[in-house]
């Protein structure tokens, strides 16, 4: 076999190598890219959950915390009453309103 030949099938090697390297590496950087992308929607996921959690926790306390809030109070209604003692004041003015005598 002449030396070029030999010289051509080494360079030809050489390059093959390095292509296959080269699309090895490149498969591995897409196996790489798809964990972590599912690695991130699972920490989003995660995250989300969390969050909705903590909402829920934060209304049943704040929740809790009114009832107790109210019950503390002797004889206090749950309800808000002002309206209904507001129209008793107006009548009581306008009944007990002193009359223009002539």
């Amino acid at each position: 076999m002449p030396a070029h030949h030999l010289f051509a099938q080494a360079l030809d090697h050489i390059v093959n190598r390095k292509v296959a390297l080269f699309l090895a590496h490149l498969r591995m950087e897409n196996h790489l890219e798809q964990h972590i992308a599912e690695f991130l929607a699972h920490v989003l996921l995660v995250a989300i959950l969390r969050g909705i959690d903590k909402l829920t926790a934060f209304f049943n306390q704040i929740r809790q915390q009114r009832m107790r809030g109210l019950l503390a109070v002797p004889r206090a209604a749950i309800f808000r009453t002002q309206t209904s003692h507001n129209i008793d004041e107006i009548l009581k003015r306008v009944l007990h309103a002193p009359k223009d005598r002539k």
